[in-house]
């Protein structure tokens, strides 16, 4: 989603808490596969298209959020929505009139 975004015009800020996956998404590898998908971050980073970050940058000039996490089950089977719950935090932090949230 955010490569596709970036490709049509948006300036995409990616967000991962695991900082393994950030180096990796900074030098234009993907942590899974999808056809052609190193190529383009590759190219959207070197055209400033799109960062990654382990956190919202401050002033982080974003109008639109787009949470996209993961819900995995806990002890008892239940699903998990720490994940939601901690990125809405984190955006609520950053928030300014006019935010879409999706």
């Amino acid at each position: 989603l955010a490569v596709t975004m970036a490709e049509n015009g948006f300036y995409v800020i990616g967000i991962e808490r695991r900082g393994d996956v950030v180096a990796d998404l900074r030098s234009g590898a993907a942590h899974f596969y999808e056809p052609d998908l190193q190529q383009k971050i590759s190219r959207l980073i070197s055209r400033n298209k799109i960062s990654f970050h382990s956190a919202i940058p401050e002033r982080c000039p974003a109008d639109i959020y787009v949470v996209t996490v993961g819900t995995p089950l806990d002890d008892s089977g239940k699903v998990s929505i720490r994940s939601i719950e901690d990125s809405i935090t984190d955006i609520a932090g950053n928030a300014k009139d006019g935010l879409l949230l999706m």
